[in-house]
């Protein structure tokens, strides 16, 4: 999860659990549940956050909410994609991308899409940064427009410890020492930089 705040997650969640149980109320219990997913899927609980996740979607079958769906279907994906089952992850992430798209949710169509190419056999970049992994790229781009580490943490829905490892392999494939530097290879539209 984001923070690396398992325990505190566990605490702050049961008890909204058993309120929403308590209330009857569906597409709270389906948002809860999927946050219950991504908790179990860190805790290294992947059949647990599959079922998990699987139950968040049932409940909202018969409810118009499609971007709750979507966002549950994310979750799922992003799930699944850490603990390496690709061919899993690629197919609810496609499903997720497919409403975002129909919603006209563009950022999250862009977050599907990194995470689906992340997916893609031999991801690697092919440009002169040809180094670099996806997922190393994207951290470096997202900290080259000026982003912190928090801030690129929470967009791509990583630990800000995790972008610290991404940035330091990128800093030393690319032969960088600093955050300007990192920039220079990453040369913005209409000389933006």
């Amino acid at each position: 999860m984001v923070t690396d705040r398992l325990g505190e997650a566990e605490e702050f969640l049961a008890p909204l659990e058993a309120l929403v149980r308590r209330r009857g109320h569906r597409s709270a219990a389906a948002r809860l549940a999927s946050v219950r997913g991504r908790l179990l899927g860190a805790l290294g609980e992947v059949d647990a956050a599959v079922e998990t996740f699987v139950a968040a979607r049932a409940r909202l079958d018969e409810l118009p909410l499609p971007y709750e769906k979507a966002r549950i279907d994310y979750a799922h994906g992003l799930t699944l994609r850490r603990v390496g089952r690709r061919k899993d992850a690629t197919s609810v992430l496609g499903t997720a991308r497919q409403t975002f798209a129909a919603l006209g949710a563009t950022v999250y169509v862009e977050r599907c899409d990194r995470e689906l190419k992340t997916l893609q056999p031999g991801s690697r970049v092919s440009d002169d940064l040809d180094t670099l992994t996806v997922q190393e790229r994207t951290v470096a781009d997202l900290v080259a427009r000026g982003m912190t580490n928090k801030e690129v943490a929470a967009e791509m829905l990583l630990s800000a410890k995790t972008v610290q490892s991404h940035l330091t392999r990128t800093y030393a494939k690319l032969g960088v020492r600093s955050r300007s530097e990192l920039a220079a290879h990453f040369p913005r539209p209409g000389g933006q930089a």
